[in-house]
This record gives C-alpha cells, structure tokens and sequence, in this order.
C-alpha cells in the first residue's frame, strides 16, 4: 500500500490486481439494490450524447432517454447500481484508522465497507435512510464472506 495523498488510479495493475483479489472473496454489493440505484439515463460518456444528438436529428424532433436506450441500447454506457471500490475502501481503512477502532457509515447501502472493515480488523456501525438497502432477504449486510483480507 502507499502513503496518503498519493496518485490513486484505479485502472493501473496494482489496483486491478488488488480489486480481483477482494471480488474474489465473494464480495456482492450489488444484492440488495435496485438496478440504476446511481446512475440516471441521462450520466453517459460524450460518444452517447453524441449519437443521441444523431438519433434526434434522423428523427426531426428531441427523443427521450428510454426512447434512445430502446432504439440503441448498445451506445449505453452506464448502467446499474454502483458499488463501492473495496480497495479504495481498504486504502482509507488502512490510512486514516487503526484495527479495532469503530466505522461509522452514515451511508450504509451496500455490504463492501463492512466487510472490508471486518476482514481488516476494524468494528463497523452501519445506518441508511432507506430499509430496503439494509433489510433485504439475502441479507449482504451482515454476511461477511472473510475475516482476513485477501492475499
């Protein structure tokens, strides 16, 4: 791990590498959540508004998003519910608290910052405005797949 502060890219090797590894240990966020939990129609790269723009024009008038994603689903870049990156999770953990200390999670949502806590040693306080997030039938919240970080 590096120092605070530091450049953090999270498409170089050692990230890849590292989210692998914590993707590996059965980490789902995503259960629990509805699909494009963060992500609106409208957040898209400039190559898709773009081809929007294109698509209005052929059309002669201005088209709805869902109208666009219908006609050209393949220029939807992104799509579905977001979840957390366990390493940028594990690299806060690591640089800003010590093992046993508590997390508290204001914003509790997925499972990925509790488990990341868990296996690195912290205590974590979950809370969320939304039931749904917290109290779904699979439970991700309170299942930990490790109680040690990954290799």
């Amino acid at each position: 791990m590096s120092v605070p502060f530091s450049l953090l890219d999270a498409r170089s090797g050692w990230w890849r590498d590292r989210k692998a590894a914590w993707l590996a240990t059965g980490i789902q966020s995503e259960l629990g959540r509805c699909d494009n939990l963060l992500y609106s129609a409208s957040a898209q790269p400039p190559a898709t508004y773009t081809a929007k723009n294109a698509f209005e024009a052929a059309l002669g008038r201005k088209a709805t998003w869902a109208e666009f994603a219908a006609a050209h689903p393949e220029q939807m870049k992104q799509q579905g519910t977001s979840v957390f990156d366990p390493v940028l999770c594990e690299l806060i953990y690591r640089w800003f608290s010590a093992p046993g200390q508590l997390v508290l999670d204001p914003f509790s949502g997925g499972s990925v910052r509790g488990i990341v806590a868990a296996a690195t040693g912290r205590h974590y306080a979950g809370v969320d405005l939304r039931a749904e997030q917290v109290d779904w039938p699979g439970g991700s919240c309170i299942r930990c797949p490790l109680s040690v970080p990954p290799k």
